[in-house]
């Protein structure tokens, strides 16, 4: 009886181990049959996906063709039209190259085409994970570049959420959602959260097989992370290190050179160091021209952030040329009541008052007024208000001048609450109608108090600096108070 129990136990043994390596077997044929259907899968993707592209590139008649060149926003267009006629089957292909001319559009600046083509071509949530996570994060990076970022980091989590669920592995786009949610954080102005994600996007960009630039990108990510925290000098550094980086990776052509460049010009900015800056921005500007086109989104930023230096140094013809080109490079990009327009508007308007040329200026404020106030911008809103008043009061307008300083005081509080140069220079302007109107005690009070307020904030030879000390001068001159004319004269130098 115990031999014949022994025989049994170890017979009931053995079934359970082969039932075991059954199960074990037809697990592993499951995934073997699942891995040979997706690598078909993905095969008869590659195939569509080279024969779609070549398409693009073909016509009816070579011969036509043959000479005339093609611009790639031709080639663009005619895909998207190929994509919305055709691939009705084949819904995983469509979506791969929705995401891929989308990506296309977003490198040249197209935003709204990238948009438009992501937002249409959206995979349905129950289809494969990855190409809705590389979809998610396509349409995310838009809606960044595009400064909606709430909207963007929505995206980026949909896209880390379906990443978690794909059966494949992909440090590209996981590296490129932490970055990309790190941006978000820090324009938000979530930095601790922004820090978390640049370090574990640092961490990924040490494992083996991450793309060659996700640690520039962390780097960089955390140098704009400083800068937006008050930190420019640290933030110089960080920088510097991001540069000399994407350099090695990249070489000096690529187009994140020119952003970290640019970067570096504004960083700069903060520091007091305006010659520094200066020759950032051009160095950017130079890059950017030469890797995407004159007439890039980006070039006109960079122009007219090299254009704002220019003004605020008081170089009137150098600031209106680089800003009237990236108005018209910026003009054909975006919305004409794009919020991005409202500050390159007025900066260009500020730029043909500074030549005198009240005529053209005028005109360009009304647009920049309009785009201020369609987009809900309270404080750039009151500071447009405030240039015109100006303009008005120096044309001996003085009603409507001091009607819209009227409203420009209540604006520039609410916009700028912890920035009180801006009220102090409303101030300003405003005694400057007044002493046109020969009410010069009320000038004189109001000179009084915003002066010192101007003058801390921008030096004697600096735009805001030299206005505020013209109204005071001619305020002294007109009572012939030579005293204060000195002292005038001492703050100038």
């Amino acid at each position: 009886q115990r031999r014949l129990a022994g025989i049994a136990a170890a017979a009931t043994v053995g079934c359970v181990v082969l039932a075991g390596l059954a199960v074990s077997a037809w697990i592993a044929r499951n995934e073997a049959v699942e891995q040979r259907r997706l690598a078909v899968q993905k095969s008869l993707t590659a195939k569509r996906t080279a024969d779609f592209m070549i398409s693009l590139f073909q016509v009816s008649d070579p011969s036509e063709a043959r000479g005339n060149s093609i611009s790639a926003r031709e080639i663009l267009d005619r895909g998207v039209r190929q994509i919305d006629q055709g691939l009705r089957d084949e819904p995983l292909v469509r979506a791969e190259l929705s995401t891929t001319l989308g990506q296309v559009y977003y490198g040249l600046g197209l935003y709204k085409q990238a948009e438009q083509l992501l937002a249409k071509e959206r995979i349905e949530a129950g289809q494969d994970k990855r190409a809705r996570a590389r979809q998610s994060l396509a349409l995310a990076d838009v809606q960044a570049a595009l400064e909606r970022y709430p909207e963007a980091d929505a995206l980026y989590v949909e896209a880390e959420r379906d990443l978690a669920l794909s059966t494949e592995p992909d440090l590209e786009t996981r590296a490129r959602i932490l970055i990309g949610r790190g941006d978000a954080a820090s324009s938000l102005e979530r930095f601790a959260e922004a820090q978390e994600f640049y370090d574990n996007a640092l961490a990924v960009g040490g494992l083996p097989g991450a793309p060659a630039d996700v640690t520039t990108r962390a780097l960089e990510g955390i140098a704009m992370l400083k800068a937006y925290a008050g930190e420019p000098t640290v933030a110089l550094d960080w920088y510097e290190k991001a540069l000399a980086e994407r350099i090695r990776v990249s070489g000096d052509t690529h187009p994140n050179v020119s952003q970290i460049l640019g970067n570096m010009g504004a960083t700069a900015y903060l520091t007091g160091d305006s010659e520094r800056a200066r020759n950032y921005m051009l160095r950017s500007i130079a890059v950017d021209r030469r890797v995407l086109g004159p007439r890039h989104p980006k070039v006109g930023i960079g122009l007219g952030n090299l254009g704002r230096l220019e003004l605020e140094r008081r170089r009137f013809a150098e600031a209106r040329t680089l800003l009237d080109e990236a108005v018209a490079i910026q003009d054909e990009a975006l919305d004409p009541a794009r919020a991005d327009l409202a500050l390159p508007l007025s900066n260009l308007a500020l730029a043909y008052a500074g030549l005198g040329d009240d005529t053209r200026a005028e005109p360009l404020f009304a647009r920049s007024l309009k785009a201020a106030v369609t987009n809900q911008q309270s404080g750039v809103e009151g500071m447009i208000l405030t240039y015109l008043a100006d303009l008005e009061c120096r044309a001996s307008r003085f009603g409507p001048g001091l009607a819209q300083l009227e409203a420009a005081g209540p604006l520039l509080a609410k916009g700028y609450p912890d920035d009180p140069w801006r009220s102090a220079y409303a101030d300003n302007v405003r005694a400057g109608c007044l002493t046109g109107l020969k009410r010069y005690p009320e000038a004189q009070k109001l000179l009084e108090g915003s002066l010192p307020v101007v003058l801390a904030r921008w030096p004697a030879a600096t735009l805001y600096g030299h206005a505020s000390l013209e109204r005071a001068t001619l305020l002294f001159t007109r009572t012939a108070d030579t005293a204060k004319l000195a002292e005038l004269a001492n703050l100038a130098r």
